[in-house]
């Protein structure tokens, strides 16, 4: 069945919006629909419902930066429980922050996961090379100094994430693979049993390519050449050694869907456990949007099928 395409729109001065894919329809049949389906919309509506869900949060530190922290949430009961780490997107950039993902943490914590919604240095916010993704890393091996204090079974943890969030949620998979000499390394970084993938970006040579990919150069050091290329080969999943943890992409029909495409071919034929679900009729925050029942339903299903 031929899906019609959300349009890109632009949020403030973050595009988050999207090219439409010709002839590379994958979906089913259209997401219900429960609330508004236009980026701009949807966006706000997630935001909104963040302070919510703020009850019962312990928000931890794990570094010294304005925002450096996550807000754990427990289940209810005695644990220990499975871990989601969530990671939420914004372009790489200090425009966005967690708050929109808080609906989504709470949506799992309900569900029987005790959740590490983090918030990391982006662009805007000391977010250039390499503190992003050190920020990102610190944050995920944050867990195993909290399973001290807190009821978590780390041997079960899944990440989640949503855009970019999504590509750090891979990347949190597989940066074991770092060698010692990169920047990134660290001896005993917190081991990942799954990842999650909310439309988000696998591909970050190809993502640079792009007029909203510009943001790339901040967060990959403003090199070039034979320089760019190993540094791709240590953050892009797409360029990256597998990640062979089992993986499951939410998508949709937008120009991120061929790499996701074929980084899933790529995976498979490697005897990885990977997988897409490709949204009909739905725009780039469908998959985050929990007041959408079926939605809501395979996020919790997801993450409980790579926590087990």
């Amino acid at each position: 069945m031929k899906c019609k395409i959300a349009v890109s729109l632009l949020l403030a001065s973050v595009a988050f919006g999207v090219q439409a894919v010709e002839n590379n329809v994958a979906c089913e049949k259209p997401l219900p629909l429960s609330a508004p389906q236009d980026e701009w919309s949807l966006f706000q509506e997630t935001v909104k419902r963040a302070p919510a869900v703020m009850g019962d949060v312990h928000r931890e530190y794990y570094g010294k930066g304005l925002d450096n922290f996550g807000d754990l949430r427990l289940p209810k009961g005695k644990g220990p429980f499975p871990v989601v780490v969530v990671v939420h997107g914004g372009r790489w950039s200090a425009d966005v922050s967690l708050d929109y993902m808080a609906p989504v943490a709470d949506l799992l914590t309900k569900a029987g996961f005790a959740t590490w919604n983090i918030e990391y240095s982006r662009v805007g916010s000391y977010g250039e090379w390499p503190n992003s993704f050190k920020t990102v890393a610190s944050a995920a091996d944050k867990l195993q100094e909290l399973a001290k204090t807190y009821p978590l079974d780390l041997k079960k943890t899944v990440t989640i994430g949503h855009s970019s969030g999504g590509h750090y949620a891979l990347w949190l998979a597989g940066r074991s693979l770092l060698k010692p000499e990169s920047e990134l390394y660290a001896a005993n970084p917190l081991k990942i049993s799954g990842v999650v993938v909310l439309d988000g970006v696998v591909d970050l040579a190809w993502y640079s390519t792009l007029p909203r990919g510009d943001v790339q150069a901040k967060v990959l050091g403003n090199i070039q050449g034979e320089a760019l290329q190993k540094r791709l080969q240590e953050v892009s999943p797409a360029q990256m050694p597998l990640v062979k943890v089992p993986q499951i992409f939410i998508t949709n029909q937008s120009d991120r869907f061929p790499s996701v495409r074929d980084y899933v071919k790529r995976a498979t034929t490697a005897g990885v456990q990977s997988r897409y679900d490709a949204l009909c009729d739905s725009n780039h925050f469908a998959p985050v949007n929990t007041a959408n029942a079926e939605m809501a339903e395979k996020l919790v299903k997801y993450v409980s099928e790579l926590s087990r």
